[in-house]
């Protein structure tokens, strides 16, 4: 596919990495569409301590550069961005709008709307806590010849498996947990109880009612808290995880200062995701991004796929607010 000279789409990050990564899939789509070179810059130290630009370092994509010769002269929108390329999203945020780091529509005012795909800027900037597919559902449903009823999540596992792939590294720490560990029927669990707190003892109840029915279960268990890990290995016969890094009580794995190493911490993160999305069954809160990943990944059947967040009135709330705001 032939580019447009000195058209580019930066997709900058902000969030943990299921944000990013939906972010960033996002703006691959839309490169796609519009022949836009795409530019991903993940140089916000989330996941490096130097601020090096560390995507391409966890997944390969022929269709993305992550050290463009950004045009110095060209137009750029949104046009607060102008002078301004090389900062993250956070510190934009903070200069000009730090009470609204947790807005729903925030993104407006630091990206471009991608219902449009004719901006006659040289550079256009894309950022958003999650994906933006719906933008481009019917143009990509017609470009991955999915079909007219090929609904976001199958538009997301097509760009994600094919457009991108994780270092063969990555995924070869993948691969080796899973054959030393995966043996008969796992039931994998994410509970997110950092910045977040989950109902652990609803996890718990729900994980005991599948195990009931199946014999000689292995029970996966992905969290950013210790705590967490230990009531399950209390709780069940047989349970794994995988040997990380694990922050205080109460604060985010990711962008955390007392990490000892941010890179390996997204790998980390990827590992558990990759595997979550091969078990047999998948207990998960649909509100975070990085579990909302591996549903979409997981070759599972529907109905053992289980969102916790179903019943939960208050995310209900903030997913109509983020679709009505978006």
């Amino acid at each position: 596919m032939k580019m447009k000279s000195n058209q580019i789409l930066l997709v900058k990050a902000k969030g943990g990495m299921g944000n990013r990564m939906l972010c960033a899939v996002t703006g691959i789509a839309y490169g796609l569409l519009s022949r836009r070179q795409v530019v991903i810059d993940w140089t916000d130290q989330a996941y490096s301590k130097h601020g090096e630009n560390v995507f391409l370092s966890y997944f390969n994509t022929p269709l993305v550069e992550v050290s463009g010769n950004l045009p110095s002269d060209g137009g750029v929108f949104p046009k607060i961005w102008q002078g301004h390329l090389d900062w993250s999203v956070s510190r934009m945020v903070h200069a000009y709008d730090p009470d609204k780091h947790s807005s729903f529509r925030i993104h407006r005012k630091y990206s471009a709307n991608l219902r449009r795909l004719d901006y006659p800027e040289d550079i256009i900037v894309l950022w958003s806590y999650t994906h933006r597919i719906q933008d481009l559902q019917s143009a990509l449903s017609k470009q991955f010849e999915l079909g007219r009823d090929a609904r976001v999540d199958d538009i997301l596992r097509h760009l994600l498996t094919h457009y991108m792939v994780l270092r063969p590294e990555i995924k070869a720490r993948i691969d080796a947990f899973r054959n030393e560990n995966f043996s008969g029927n796992v039931i994998g669990v994410h509970v997110r109880h950092s910045d977040r707190s989950a109902n652990v003892d609803r996890y718990l109840d729900r994980v005991k009612r599948l195990c009931k029915n199946n014999d000689d279960v292995t029970i996966f268990v992905a969290t950013d808290n210790q705590s967490v890990l230990s009531r399950f290995q209390a709780g069940f016969p047989k349970v794994i995880s995988t040997d990380k890094w694990y922050p205080d009580s109460g604060v985010p794995m990711h962008q955390n200062s007392t990490c000892p190493n941010a890179f390996e911490n997204g790998v980390e993160a990827l590992v558990d995701m990759y595997l979550l999305s091969y078990c047999h069954w998948l207990v998960y809160p649909k509100g975070s991004t990085f579990s909302y990943i591996s549903s979409i990944l997981s070759s599972a059947p529907k109905e053992n796929i289980i969102d916790m967040d179903g019943y939960n009135f208050r995310v209900h709330i903030a997913r109509i607010l983020r679709d009505i705001l978006h």
